[in-house]
Formats: C-alpha cells, structure tokens, sequence
C-alpha cells in the first residue's frame, strides 16, 4: 500500500502508525535504520527549542506559535504512548528543557520569550542565577532562563530499531541497505533501487529522506543545510539530570545520558561546506567542556545534518500541489524528533483520507509563503550560485600534488593532468574520486573533522569511498 523511505524517526513512526492501520508497509533505507541524522542528534524531543516563540509570533501570529507548541506537545506525548505501549527500550524519561543565558545584553530576549509563552498560554517558569546553579556549573555564569516542564529525552536509535520489530511480518517489510534512487510521479508509484537492480510499486509513497530526493518539489532551493557538532564526555561533577541550551553566541546544549555520569555537549551549527576545516569546532568544544565540567574522558565526537526552515517551521504533508499519494516531512530546523513524530499522525491521516487533520495549516509542506520565506529563498540560492562558481574556480587553480597528502589528511588534488579528490588513511591507501556532487554538480569540500566530502549547496555528502552518506544525491560520487 505505502512505501516509506528513508529510516530514522519520522520515517519509522510513519510506518508503524500505517502498519498499525492496517496497511502493507515497505520501509526502505539507504544504509541502517536509525543511523542517520536522528541516531546522531541530541536526542531531545522537546516544545522548548531556545528563542523560538517570539519569533513565530513575530513572523506569523500569536496563534500560529500556540499552535506550533501544540504540534511539538503532540509528537512529544505520542512518543511517550508508542514507547509505554510496545515496551520499547529506548531511554525514554521525562525532563525539563532549559533555554539560558549568560549574557547581560541577552537577558532582554530571555525575558521577551517568557513574555511571549506567558501570553500564549503556554506552561513555563523564569529561572534565575541561584536557581540555574543548582544544576549548571557555576562557571557558566547563567543569569536568566526560561523553562518548559515535562519535556522528553530517549535513544533515537534505540526507538528506531525496536519500532522496526513491529514494522516487519503481515504483509510489511523492513529493507536496509537498499538507496533508492528515484521514484515516478504517476499512482502508482514506481520506486527503483539501482544497486538491487530492484522495482517496487506502491499507491503512496513517503519521502522521510531528510530533504526529499524528488527535486521537482524544490523544497532543496528553500532550505539551508547546516551541521552541528557534538562530543559526548565522562564527567566527574554532580551529575545534569534536565536539558538546556544556551541563547548565546557560541550556542551550547546540554543533557546527560541515562547514566547521567555521561554528557551530550552540543556546540554551534554552521552551514555545510563552509567551514572544511571542522576539526576546530570538536577542540571548541572539548574546551568549553573541560572548562566548566570535570572531565573524566572524551568519549565520542560527531556531527549531525539538518536543514533549517526560513519561517521555522518545518514542512510536513503532500509534496506538491496536485498529489495525493506523494509525501514528505523536512526542514525542522534541528528539532526533528517530536515533531517528526507528530509528522507521521499528520500524514498517516492524510494517507487515510483526511482532509485537513491537525496542525497541517501551519507545517503544510505545499506552502510557498514568500511573505515570510524570501530572505531565507534569496539567500540560500546566492549561497549555492556563489558555490557553484567559485568552487569550481578554486578547483581550476594549481592544487597539491597527490603524492605530498599525509595520512588522514584529504583534499582536491593534482594527479597527473586531472584534478581529483583525494584521501589517504592512516594505512596509506588512497581513495580518489571525482569531487562533483551527484545530486546538481556543486564542487565538494572535504570535511577534515568528519574525514568526508561535503556539499556546500544542498547538503549531500559522500565517504572517502564516494558511497553517499546523505542525500539528497542518491547516486554515488565517480571512482578512479
């Protein structure tokens, strides 16, 4: 009946939810469920996304921030029935979330947020110094806050693999390493995999790529692709049991995992491509860590893609005017988790008929709402014309010669009379491919941090090995 591609939290929860209705379910995924942008998150699902309600109310109205509440309250409350129901384990547990600040010239925006959310009727305290010390190390020096109660934390790739239990038999499957790369338009629809040398058909078809893989939409030209980073530490201090994000430059967010001797540290976002030398913002945050915390050991450093919405508002629904059958969910702007889960009920419903069923006035994903979009618009398609351009320039300049790469070190290079992309390990051996995206022909940086190619237009990005690692290009970079 539904094929659903693409395995994180959106894409499994949409699965479940049709499969639950009674519908035969395809979920597919390119590599593993559970492993991409969600199993890489913070792991929050909260309504409390740091400076975020004066904002909507700014830009749109009073009601459509209540409203976005509402949305985020909504997947956060079905997480909590689908974990307690099917006995996932998946650390679920309720917490706080926090929005501070350290800054004297930020507490008027913290004050104005409180205002906002007072107004709009929405559950929240003001904390003060002496109540944030009680919990955030005093060397952080946060003076005002606002905070929502009741918010939730789990393991996104916990949740993931355990729904796939109750996704798989009667009809419907689960199918990992298997890309697709392309889907018809016409119902119904025919989705190929290419390495499979595979057909499927279905009536409706979920796009839960991140950014949808089908470029007729355009929903690539509205949204800016940015990378978060994050690194995961022992401390020895007493222990963070809520969650908190600061309103400052450098942002920092924090959470402890359900051990709680283990904290999450997530540091500012930049966009995709723009900063190849990434490696600095994982030693930012080992040093911002081990400033304010006690630091037992560095255990794990990442980094997490996301796609920010100009509105703030992520895009849930039909994929364009005129489908019915057609679907997608994206641009949520870093806080995917709740309301990818309350993406799923929207579109679930849809699939089943609905017309109009909660919440999707304001996260319509056919919406082209230039009043509010068109900064965002210009602005990222200057980005991509500018990349498109000079990167392409910069890559006709004499570049280094392939033999003088040290190991662990990547980059375009010279080999012979071609210019290539190029990376050699701590073995030695040398990966070399052809540095164009696959998805539109931007040049590819090379990520130093993550030790993979980057694409500073629309997100995509590919291992040493040219493999994708995350579209919306769907085919993989030439091997040499």
């Amino acid at each position: 009946d539904t094929i659903v591609v693409g395995g994180g939290v959106f894409g499994c929860t949409t699965a479940y939810k049709l499969k639950a209705s009674g519908q035969r379910v395809a979920l597919i995924e390119g590599r593993v469920v559970g492993h991409g942008t969600s199993g890489y998150s913070t792991a929050k699902a909260s309504a409390q996304q740091g400076i975020v309600y004066s904002k909507i109310a700014k830009m749109h109205s009073d009601e459509v921030a209540r409203k976005y509440f509402d949305f985020n309250t909504h997947g956060i409350s079905m997480l909590d029935e689908i974990v307690s129901n099917l006995k996932l384990d998946c650390d679920f547990d309720r917490r706080s979330h926090t929005t501070w600040t350290s800054f004297e010239d930020n507490i008027p925006a913290i004050l104005e947020e409180f205002a906002v959310c007072e107004r709009l009727g929405i559950p929240c305290k003001l904390m003060t110094d002496s109540q944030l010390r009680e919990e955030l190390p005093a060397s952080i020096g946060a003076k005002y806050a606002v905070s929502f109660p009741n918010q939730a934390v789990f393991n996104p790739f916990k949740y993931c693999r355990e729904l796939c239990m109750h996704i798989e038999g009667d009809g419907s499957r689960v199918f990992e390493n298997s890309r697709v790369t392309s889907v018809d338009r016409d119902r119904p629809h025919k989705v190929v995999i290419e390495d499979r040398n595979s057909l499927l058909r279905a009536d409706n078809v979920v796009l839960a790529t991140h950014l949808p893989i089908l470029d007729r939409s355009m929903h690539f030209a509205m949204l800016e692709p940015t990378r978060s980073h994050c690194i995961a530490a022992r401390i020895r201090n007493k222990p963070i049991h809520n969650m908190f994000i600061s309103a400052d430059q450098p942002m920092h967010s924090l959470r402890s995992t359900c051990d709680h001797d283990v904290i999450v540290v997530q540091g500012d976002s930049c966009k995709q491509g723009d900063e190849p030398m990434t490696q600095q913002f994982y030693d930012d945050l080992c040093i911002w860590t081990q400033r304010h915390f006690e630091v037992e050991e560095i255990l794990s450093k990442w980094s997490a893609m996301d796609y920010n919405s100009g509105d703030h508002i992520p895009f849930i629904g039909p994929l364009f005017r005129g489908t019915n059958s057609l679907f997608t969910g994206t641009g949520f702007s870093n806080w995917g988790l709740a309301a990818g889960i309350c993406g799923a009920d929207i579109v679930t419903a849809l699939i089943h008929g609905a017309s109009d069923p909660p919440f999707l006035d304001i996260v319509d994903a056919r919406r082209w709402d230039l009043q509010h979009q068109w900064r965002s618009l210009l602005g990222e398609n200057i980005h991509t014309a500018t990349h498109l351009v000079a990167d392409k320039l910069k890559a006709m300049l004499p570049q280094m010669n392939i033999r003088h790469l040290n190991h662990g070190d990547g980059g375009i290079v010279e080999a012979g009379l071609d210019t290539v992309g190029a990376y050699k390990d701590e073995n030695g051996k040398v990966f070399v491919v052809r540095p164009v995206c696959t998805h539109l022909g931007c040049t590819l940086i090379f990520n130093d941090g993550d030790k993979a190619w980057d694409c500073p237009c629309h997100g995509s990005r590919f291992g040493v090995d040219g493999e994708v690692i995350h579209g919306p290009a769907v085919k993989p970079l030439t091997r040499y």
